[in-house]
C-alpha cells in the first residue's frame, strides 16, 4: 500500500495559504484602548466634540466692545482742524487732559497692531499723533494759548502762519484809526491824542485834575513846611533877646555887687542922669553924630 503525503498547502484554499505564506507585518492600531487614555488627551477630545451655544453674556461682551468703540473720540471732519477742534473744546473753556489721553491712545504708534481694523494708514495715525500732541501743548500752555488766539503763532506749517501774519497786517490796516498812515513825529502825536482822547490844548479832563491835585498837595506841603520854619524862626528870636538881656542884667549886678552902698546910689543917679541927658558914653545908647539914643531906635518887646 502506498501512502501519498499531503504537502500542508494543499489542505487550506489557496487564498488563505497565501496569507499564511506572506511575511509578518506591523499591525496598527487604529483605536487605542480607551482604558489606557491620558486625561489630557480625554480632556482635548471633549472640548473637540462639546458645540458651542451663544449665551447672554457674549451678546452682553460684544455690546459693551462696540460702546466702547462708539464712545471714542472723532477727528475732526475739516481739512485744517484747529487744536480746539482737536481736543474737543471751545476758546473760553477751560483746558482738561481726558480728550489728550484718549486720542493718544488712538494714534500712538505702539497701538498699531491693535488699531489695526479702523481702516486708517498708520501715516495717517502718526501725523495725527503729533497733531494731538502739538494741540495739547499749545492750549495747555497758558502764554502759548494766548499767542495762539491772538497772533495764531504755533500751529501749522511755516507757510500757514505766514499766511495768518499777511491776513493780520492786512486787516489790521483797514481798520478806522490805525496808525499805518503816521510818517512824522506829528502824525503821531495826533494819532496818540486822538487815540487818548486829548484835547487840542493838549491836556485831558483827567490830566488836568491830576495835574491840579498834584499841584495842590505841593503848595500845602510848601506852607506847611514855611509855616513851621518861621514859627521855628521866631521863637528863636525870642530866645535870642531874652538871652541877651538876661546877659545884661548879669552884668549889671556884676557890676554894682561890689560897691558899697554910696556907690551904689551914685550909680543909680548916674544912670538916671544919663537916660534924661542928650549925651551918653560911647557904648551906652547914643551916637556920637546923630544925637539919638540907641534905646529909641531899638524895638520894644
Amino acid at each position: 500500500m502506498l501512502l501519498f503525503k499531503t504537502p500542508p498547502v494543499a489542505l487550506f484554499p489557496s487564498h488563505q495559504a497565501r496569507s499564511l505564506l506572506r511575511p509578518a507585518t506591523a499591525i496598527r492600531i487604529t483605536s487605542p484602548c480607551r482604558g489606557w487614555d491620558r486625561p489630557d488627551a480625554l480632556l482635548r477630545r471633549h472640548a473637540q466634540q462639546r458645540r458651542l451655544y451663544a449665551s447672554v453674556q457674549d451678546g452682553e461682551f460684544r455690546q459693551q466692545g462696540k460702546g466702547k468703540r462708539d464712545d471714542q473720540p472723532s477727528w475732526p471732519t475739516t481739512a485744517n482742524p484747529t487744536p480746539y477742534e482737536i481736543l474737543g473744546l471751545a476758546k473760553d473753556a477751560p483746558y482738561s487732559k481726558a480728550r489728550f489721553f484718549q486720542l493718544a491712545k488712538i494714534y500712538h504708534p505702539d497701538r498699531y497692531q491693535q488699531t489695526s481694523d479702523d481702516g486708517i494708514s498708520d501715516l495717517t495715525k502718526l501725523d495725527r499723533y503729533r497733531m494731538v500732541v502739538a494741540a495739547n501743548e499749545i492750549i495747555g500752555n497758558h502764554q502759548k494759548r494766548r499767542m495762539y488766539d491772538t497772533y495764531g503763532v504755533g500751529w501749522g506749517t511755516q507757510a500757514d502762519q505766514l499766511a495768518r501774519h499777511r491776513a493780520a497786517d492786512k486787516a489790521w490796516r483797514n481798520e478806522p484809526g490805525n496808525a499805518s498812515m503816521n510818517a512824522t513825529w506829528e502824525d503821531w502825536e495826533r494819532w496818540q491824542k486822538k487815540r487818548d482822547g486829548v484835547g487840542e490844548d493838549g491836556l485831558s479832563p483827567s490830566g488836568f485834575a491830576a495835574v491840579t491835585a498834584l499841584f495842590l498837595v505841593v503848595a500845602t506841603w510848601g506852607w506847611a513846611t514855611r509855616a513851621g520854619t518861621d514859627s521855628m524862626n521866631v521863637m528863636g528870636l525870642r530866645d535870642q533877646r531874652h538871652a541877651e538881656i538876661s546877659k545884661e542884667l548879669r552884668k549889671r549886678q556884676c557890676e554894682t555887687a561890689y560897691l558899697s552902698r554910696e556907690g551904689r546910689v551914685d550909680s543909680f543917679l548916674r544912670h538916671r542922669e544919663l537916660e534924661n541927658c542928650a549925651y551918653d558914653p560911647p557904648g551906652h545908647g547914643v551916637s556920637d553924630n546923630t544925637g539919638v539914643s540907641l534905646r529909641d531906635t531899638r524895638p520894644h518887646g
